[in-house]
């Protein structure tokens, strides 16, 4: 049985587009309901680049930025999310700056 934390922390958890995921299947396999900002994270974690282009169409290149910066931030903490940015993160940025300059052409 769910507590009441639990059910409230649920019913507050930010809405996923399941239309757009459904044709980008893959990124969180284990969470059917994570919210859209979870499934950015992971696609960017992933460097899963046609997700992402998607993703920057549909909301937002502003939003990818904000995901990796979050990412960035927690790196900070967490050695595996570390390695990650470390290896990847020079090409993630340049991917979204890249992004954000062909939103903007």
């Amino acid at each position: 049985m769910r507590s009441k934390l639990q059910c409230r922390k649920l019913k507050n958890m930010p809405a996923r587009d399941r239309q757009f995921w459904e044709k980008h299947p893959g990124v969180v396999w284990s969470n059917p309901d994570a919210p859209d900002s979870v499934m950015i994270s992971n696609a960017l974690l992933q460097g899963k680049r046609d997700v992402l282009k998607a993703a920057a169409e549909h909301f937002g290149i502003a939003m990818l930025f904000d995901e990796w910066n979050k990412i960035v931030t927690a790196a900070r903490e967490f050695p595996e999310i570390e390695r990650v940015v470390r290896i990847s993160g020079r090409k993630i940025g340049a991917y979204l700056r890249s992004l954000s300059a062909h939103a903007q052409a």
